[in-house]
């Protein structure tokens, strides 16, 4: 008898039962293969590129949800497109892209073209956890997904420009987001290289409630690296905001009511606060209400986050590090004692987050848990955005630098 608690999926044409010696189609399988995946299967996806814009209308339960992943940790890319309808299915460990853009950069993109172009959540409990997501129109985690978000995912340069009107704009960003009922998460993300905004918490008329946003780094998005606070009157609500962390561009921005934050660094300068907001929580962040001043990035100094994994039961050893070198030193020494299953001894390689295939670096983890870090421009290189060769962008190092961190087994 089969067991449709392992199913394997090698390409998107064969067909077959869900093992590895008979795979199912990825379509078949993501919707459902005529109701035999159920809550609480794993699918299991075999190396390789899958071409398509692929819909996951998989139903799962908050005690069991869908789990899907690469087979052996096996490297799985997502062509074009994927977006989840269904309920509490939670997508591990793939690069979602789309490498074919015509336009991108002189305005003329047609909204029906960029539709499709993202990694989005519209149902209710879903997750993308670890994943890259890159050169899409964004990724976005909509009003309906309580209990869902972005978890330990690296997003960079998504967006286009486009023509509303008459007039060329840019359009697009990393993470767009809105919500109702249930809190909301996006915890552990590095935000980077968006035509728009890294973070954006916005809506015009509906509602942007009930947040968990923590350790996300956002950082040479074209403009703001954080926003939350809706057109007009309307503002984020009860929501926490904690170990968040931004280099400098355009000005974070915050509009709203009841909201926590902790322990956020505004990459030395401050959040800056709409006037209509009212009876929130500041904790130790440091804030601007309009019209004050936004004060000038620091000098000097230096500022180091460390941020493990949330999922790290497939996840072992692995983190997020923001380096604010504003002393511009050629190395930094980053202590990993917080990284849950990365000891002293233990082989790493680390990323740079603006080309991660290609800034590598492999060491060890030194005596007092250290990894050596070089802050060099000259050491590291930035991807470019696929179909647009004419708006770059830059390098961040010496002053800052965003990396992955990841064990070696």
């Amino acid at each position: 008898m089969v067991q449709w608690h392992r199913l394997v999926c090698v390409s998107m044409t064969k067909p077959g039962y869900g093992t590895i010696d008979h795979p199912l189609g990825l379509a078949d399988a993501m919707a459902g293969s005529g109701g035999r995946i159920v809550a609480g299967n794993t699918i299991y996806l075999r190396a390789g590129t899958y071409y398509g814009l692929f819909t996951c209308a998989l139903v799962g339960t908050a005690a069991d949800p869908i789990i899907i992943k690469p087979y052996n940790h096996e490297k799985v890319i997502i062509e074009i497109g994927m977006n989840q309808t269904g309920q509490y299915c939670h997508i591990y460990d793939m690069e979602i892209r789309f490498t074919n853009w015509e336009h991108r950069y002189d305005g003329e993109v047609a909204e029906a073209y960029l539709t499709p172009l993202g990694a989005g959540m519209t149902g209710v409990g879903n997750r993308f956890i670890g994943c890259i997501i890159h050169d899409l129109w964004g990724g976005g985690s909509w009003q309906t997904n309580q209990n869902g978000g972005f978890f330990d995912c690296l997003i960079y340069n998504n967006g286009c420009y486009r023509t509303v009107g008459e007039v060329n704009q840019i359009s697009g960003h990393n993470i767009y987001t809105q919500n109702e009922l249930e809190i909301q998460y996006h915890h552990n993300n590095i935000l980077w290289g968006a035509y728009n905004y890294g973070y954006h918490c916005y809506t015009y008329s509906g509602l942007i409630n009930n947040y968990d946003v923590r350790r996300n780094i956002s950082f040479s998005n074209g403009s703001r690296q954080f926003a939350s606070g809706g057109l007009g009157g309307q503002r984020t609500r009860t929501s926490a905001f904690e170990n968040n962390c931004v280099y400098p561009g355009d000005n974070s921005w915050f509009k709203g009511s009841n909201c926590t934050f902790n322990n956020d660094y505004w990459g030395g300068q401050a959040l800056q606060v709409d006037a209509l907001s009212a009876e929130n929580d500041y904790g130790n962040d440091a804030v601007a209400v309009v019209p004050d001043a936004i004060p000038d990035a620091p000098t000097s100094g230096k500022v180091i986050k460390v941020f493990p994994y949330d999922y790290q039961d497939y996840f072992a050893g692995w983190a997020h590090i923001a380096i604010f070198n504003w002393d511009e030193d050629d190395t930094v020494d980053v202590d990993v004692s917080t990284v849950t299953g990365l000891s002293i001894g233990d082989s790493y390689r680390l990323h740079g987050a603006m080309d991660y295939e290609n800034d590598v670096v492999e060491g060890v983890v030194q005596a007092d848990s250290l990894v050596h870090v070089d802050m060099r421009a000259i050491s590291h290189s930035v991807i470019g955005r696929n179909g647009d060769a004419v708006h770059t962008v830059a390098t961040t190092f010496p002053k800052f630098g965003c990396f992955i961190l990841e064990k070696v087994a």
